[in-house]
């Protein structure tokens, strides 16, 4: 048996145990919360944007209990996603989610390796329970930290308190222009 075909069984067996070990230590939680991650609540089937982000998938999807559709998803004890990990040698990527009193997200690291090591510190700012602004900064290798500042305003939400629309702008420095790029986003959501 090759060397690489051993790694791949072993890797196979790590990945079997941690599954089993997630869906065991989160057996009794009924109802789990992952669309908070997206600032959505109630019983969200879908949530679809209306363009790519490179921090948001196009498309989500969420199980009828709450959690998200095809990741490997670790929770806490009030079914809130709390973070993933996958290592496959040099290729590995890691997700943290830490939240407030609220349970609002209040932090969130993403550190990725594919060909090049990405990581991302979101800082999430709310106001009466409303995202405001987000301030995320990515360094990429070891190169100097890009700050990407985010404010949200003119909300427009649905009959069930998600918001459908919003304003945003967007500025990165160093490495963007500095200056100010407006937008508006827009999300469809589709419910149980």
């Amino acid at each position: 048996m090759s060397k690489i075909n051993i790694q791949r069984g072993l890797l196979s067996l790590v990945t079997l145990f941690i599954a089993l070990a997630i869906s065991t230590s989160s057996a009794e939680i009924r109802n789990y919360h992952a669309s908070a991650l997206y600032e959505a609540k109630g019983n969200v089937k879908s949530i679809k944007y209306d363009k790519n982000n490179q921090f948001i998938k196009k498309k989500v999807v969420f199980t009828p209990d709450g959690r998200l559709k095809n990741r490997l998803m670790s929770y806490n004890s009030a079914g809130l996603p709390i973070g993933y990990g996958s290592n496959m040698g040099d290729v590995y990527s890691y997700l943290n989610v830490g939240y407030d009193k609220d349970g609002s997200v209040s932090k969130i690291k993403w550190d990725n390796k594919n060909k090049n090591r990405s990581v991302a510190l979101i800082s999430p700012a709310y106001t009466d329970g409303v995202l405001k602004s987000a301030l995320i900064t990515l360094t990429v290798d070891s190169g100097a930290p890009q700050n990407i500042e985010y404010q949200f305003s003119d909300y427009i939400y649905d009959n069930s308190g998600n918001w459908i629309s919003r304003k945003v702008t967007r500025t990165a420095t160093p490495g963007g222009s500095g200056q100010p790029e407006i937008y508006t986003e827009t999300r469809k959501i589709q419910y149980y």
